[in-house]
């Protein structure tokens, strides 16, 4: 019966244990699990309002690059157009100047020619004289000479001639 009576003994020294820890710990171990809960509640809320903050900004960068790559493509749109604009530009300028050298050059050779035709012309005409004056020596005497050279002083100093 001893053993019975350690039994029994171990009996009510783990029903008085349970007893006392029920009393004196069970409300503890409550508030601390409570306080665990409330904590991985409040972590958990703290949790989903970062995801939407993150989710917000995410939104936001990819509204920004969306932006960015618009703004790209009008830049490059924008710098096309004024290549093209410059290269009109350009053109034009030069045909205008080759057209000015154009018109410069032609009134030169214009000038130049008018000038050659003149000079031709008075040397034709000097030579044309020359030769006149050759024919007329070689073909007529003196007393001929001297009725024409009278014949043109007598119109000379004649009022018609005048």
């Amino acid at each position: 019966m001893t053993n019975g009576f350690e039994f029994g003994v171990g009996l009510v020294n783990f029903a008085l244990l349970l007893f006392l820890f029920k009393i004196f710990m069970t409300d503890p171990l409550r508030v601390v699990a409570q306080e665990r809960e409330e904590k991985a509640r409040r972590d958990m809320e703290e949790a989903e309002a970062l995801l939407l903050e993150a989710k917000a900004h995410l939104q936001r960068y990819q509204g920004l690059i969306q932006n960015i790559e618009e703004e790209k493509k009008q830049i490059e749109l924008s710098g096309l157009q004024d290549a093209q604009v410059a290269r009109e530009r350009l053109a034009e300028s030069a045909q205008d100047g080759a057209r000015q050298i154009l018109e410069r050059a032609q009134f030169e050779v214009a000038a130049e020619r008018s000038t050659a035709r003149a000079e031709l012309r008075q040397g034709a005409a000097q030579a044309t004289v020359r030769r006149a004056e050759d024919l007329l020596r070689s073909s007529l005497d003196g007393a001929a000479q001297r009725d024409i050279l009278q014949n043109l002083l007598s119109k000379v100093g004649s009022p018609d001639a005048r």
